[in-house]
């Protein structure tokens, strides 16, 4: 475990005071230095673990003696016997002094520093440091624009002075301090590392409100209505389960990910814990499988577990609808959404308590504040009420009676939590029916709501024999049974894949066009006073279009990482864009009965979304060619991750997955810095290109548990979006370029598309240059080159077929 800031240093005191002994000092070689000195100031009087460290490395051309992992090689000590040691000036009382100062009047010492900085430049790692055991030399092993020598060292030349300067030493060495790049800063404070300004940064107002007509804005009112979430379609929610429902798990035809991937969304989440696929045991045609899903005896909570926005809500509605129509069956069924709409309750019990109790008055007519159904509930302790001590009252004093009698009553109901208890045994008893809990949503709540959730659910199933279901977030789970509420028990989960999504978003388009055209009546829809001509004429236009063209799926399906609610709302993005010509795409539909939607209008439209530019913040689509330092072969840094785990991915080890070391050992074999792989990581994590073996929504800690692969998304990444023009037209004001030239060669400013057309060929020639530059060893730009000089050629084509169309027509 690793040791805080004060027992490292009474730690660092100890082994002062050990090192005292000079003849035991004498007989310390190079070994015996780092068993006695090095490992014990690491590992005791700083915070690095054992696990953090290997030892004798091996780069390929030699080994090195210390590479610390925070998670790549993030620092390399070379550690050379007691008797290499290096001076300082007389009183030199600083810790920063000039790396040639001490090596410049000792061969040995400089030998050392040159052996250390090669092993650093071969392994991407900036930080690097010698060390004899007692005294300590840490330097950068490149600086912008200098020569190693001629660049600052941080110096500690015993381990007094290390004592007497604890928290520099603390600050430059420990894993704290390596992480937050203390060192690099203190010995690199010139900001000549960073990239320049962006584009972006000189455009006024940027990313400024893409203006939409008067046409699209009805679009957009219209179908926020139509192509809604079931929550909002209460009304007529068997009608659109029946023509909307899909079966999660089928295998999507769009999708870039391999077979095996698709087939074990979740595999290797539990290692030793029970989670199938629901798709094994729920199947709209062939019913329910097993005594899990009997509700006549409940035996624990069973957990739904699935990615936010993957269909769980429209699983579970569809189960107690047409799998065991609870109607027919004659369930009561109380469906609590813990979602959006109660995330601001913050007892969560309570909040359930009073759904529980409005669901039974709204739902099925039972008031259990009713002054009969009490006395109902409560007929056996009214009985021996009545036998008691109160009997002789009744003939003697009834009013009396009948107060003692109100008080009784009032005591019982006033513990709500009991009192709904009673109310339930008494409802499943008496009235031979069965109640079904569902709690839905749960998974968009923080963690500890979600298992609260999880206490209330088992509390209620123990109680009652009621069944609960539950759903949760696969890394809540995940973490809760490692070391949360659910280590205590042995819960009943299920996973959940999502449906083809090229199904869904056929048959919800195909239901709102139904909806337009008032075949299935929808009273909102009925109160709308403008034209559903227009709207369903694009509902037409993208049936017609998804049907005609498949790469529309093909994107659709991949960047939205199957994802129902993401896909849903590319559509509807999609339909409100200003970025369209919405009027002439359906005069044009009007005109000639049919319309074909390019899939570059639609990749357009999402990665703009509301703006005129692309804006990192809010758009889903990452920028892969942004840097944060000034180093051109970092423009390529996110292609060269994913294409490594797409490798990965296709040797078919480990469901494609791999740790963050195997991805900072990669990156930095090519020569990047740790703090530029972190910040690609988070990056490409952030814009859903790679995900993490637990599904969580964020990467809180480097931690070899944590394994990364590439997403559908980052496939389609590297692949296809990276390489077209609408990407690279959209990208470039957001990419810091190194060349002033062509920095200002490019005007985005100006929307034509013959501008447009140069500036994606300026940033090609751009990116090219800094490929050749770089010379990244095993890193082919040629292929992404050519498909985008293709890619511009074919938007400059059909621009120019389109101009000759509009000559001949005038």
């Amino acid at each position: 475990m690793a040791k805080d800031y004060q027992v490292s240093f009474q730690n660092l005191k100890a082994l002062i005071q050990e090192n005292t002994d000079k003849d035991f000092k004498k007989s310390r070689n190079e070994a015996t230095t780092r068993l006695h000195l090095i490992n014990k100031v690491f590992f005791d009087c700083l915070d690095w673990i054992e696990a953090d460290c290997i030892a004798e490395n091996y780069d390929g051309q030699e080994y090195h003696d210390y590479s610390f992992m925070a998670p790549g090689i993030a620092l390399i000590v070379e550690a050379k016997r007691e008797g290499v040691y290096f001076e300082l000036p007389l009183d030199y009382s600083r810790t920063k002094i000039k790396l040639r100062h001490i090596t410049e009047s000792n061969k040995q010492v400089k030998a050392a520093v040159e052996q250390v900085a090669m092993y650093g430049l071969r392994k991407g790692c900036r930080v690097v440091a010698i060390t004899n055991g007692t005294q300590y030399v840490g330097f950068l092993t490149f600086k912008q624009n200098q020569e190693l020598y001629e660049g600052n060292a941080i110096v500690f030349d015993s381990l007094e002075r290390i004592r007497d300067n604890f928290t520099e030493f603390w600050n430059c060495f420990s894993k704290q301090g390596i992480e937050r790049a203390y060192l690099s800063i203190n010995l690199d404070s010139s900001p000549t590392n960073f990239p320049p300004a962006k584009i972006s940064e000189s455009i006024p107002d940027f990313p400024v409100y893409k203006r939409r007509n008067h046409l699209q804005s009805e679009l957009v009112t219209l179908a926020e209505m139509v192509i809604a979430e079931i929550s909002d379609l209460s009304e007529i929610r068997k009608v659109f389960l029946d023509n909307c429902y899909c079966d999660s798990g089928a295998l999507s035809q769009y999708s870039l990910q391999a077979r095996n991937i698709l087939q074990a969304r979740y595999a290797g989440l539990f290692p030793g814990i029970q989670a199938p696929s629901i798709e094994t045991i729920v199947n709209r045609k062939s019913g329910v499988k097993g005594e899990v899903f009997d509700i006549s005896f409940a035996r624990k909570p069973i957990i739904i577990l699935g990615d936010v926005g993957i269909g769980k809500t429209t699983f579970m509605h569809n189960l107690f609808e047409n799998v065991i129509p609870a109607k027919q069956l004659g369930i009561v069924l109380i469906h609590i959404d813990l979602g959006l709409n109660a995330i601001i309750e913050t007892d969560l019990g309570g909040f359930i308590l009073d759904q529980i109790e409005k669901q039974l008055i709204e739902n099925f007519k039972i008031d259990i504040t009713e002054s009969s159904f009490i006395t109902g509930v409560y007929h056996s302790q009214l009985s021996k009420f009545e036998r008691g001590i109160a009997k002789d009252l009744k003939v003697s004093n009834p009013s009396l009676y009948d107060k003692e009698r109100y008080e009784f009553l009032k005591n019982l109901v006033g513990n709500r939590e009991k009192h709904l208890k009673n109310v339930i045994d008494h409802f499943l008893k008496a009235r031979n029916q069965k109640l079904v809990l569902i709690l839905d949503n749960l998974d968009q709540r923080s963690e500890s709501d979600q298992e609260k959730g999880f206490l209330i659910a088992t509390e209620f199933t123990a109680q009652h024999n009621l069944p609960v279901f539950i759903s949760l977030r696969p890394d809540t789970f995940h973490r809760s049974v490692k070391t949360g509420s659910l280590s205590a028990y042995h819960p009943t989960a299920y996973t959940i894949s999502p449906p083809r999504i090229d199904e869904v978003l056929r048959k919800r388009l195909e239901f709102a066009l139904k909806i337009v055209k008032g075949e299935i009546p929808l009273e909102r829809i009925a109160r709308v006073s403008v034209q559903l001509k227009n709207l369903q004429d694009f509902i037409e236009i993208m049936l017609y279009s998804l049907s005609q063209n498949a790469e529309l799926y093909r994107f659709l399906d991949n960047v939205s990482n199957s994802n129902v609610r993401r896909a849903l709302e590319f559509i509807k993005t999609f339909m409100k864009s200003g970025h369209i010509n919405t009027d002439d795409i359906i005069d044009r539909y009007n005109r000639h009965g049919l319309y074909l939607i390019p899939k570059h209008a639609i990749t357009r439209a999402v990665i703009f979304g509301e703006y005129k530019y692309f804006d990192a913040k809010s758009s889903p689509i990452v920028n892969i060619y942004d840097i944060i330092e000034r180093n051109k072969a970092e423009h390529f840094l996110g292609l060269i991750i994913l294409e490594y785990l797409e490798s990965k991915m296709n040797q078919n080890i480990d469901y494609g997955y791999s740790s963050f070391q195997e991805i900072f050992n990669y990156a930095q074999s090519k020569g990047f810095l740790d703090r530029q792989v972190k910040a690609k990581i988070e990056n490409l994590f952030d814009g859903k290109l790679i995900e993490d073996n637990v599904h969580s929504g964020n990467i809180t800690a480097y931690s070899n548990e944590v394994r990364l692969r590439i997403t559908a998304n980052g496939l389609y990444m590297i692949k296809y979006l990276s390489r077209e023009f609408v990407y690279l037209d959209a990208v470039v004001v957001d990419t810091p370029i190194l060349d002033t030239g062509i920095k200002e060669a490019i005007d985005v400013q100006d929307a034509l598309i013959e501008a447009r057309l140069d500036n994606a060929r300026e940033f090609l020639i751009y990116l090219t240059d800094c490929a050749t530059e770089a010379s990244i060893q095993g890193f082919d730009w040629t292929d992404y080159q050519q498909d985008i000089e293709k890619s511009i050629e074919l938007a400059h084509r059909k621009y120019e077929e389109r101009r000759a169309r509009n000559s001949d027509a005038n």
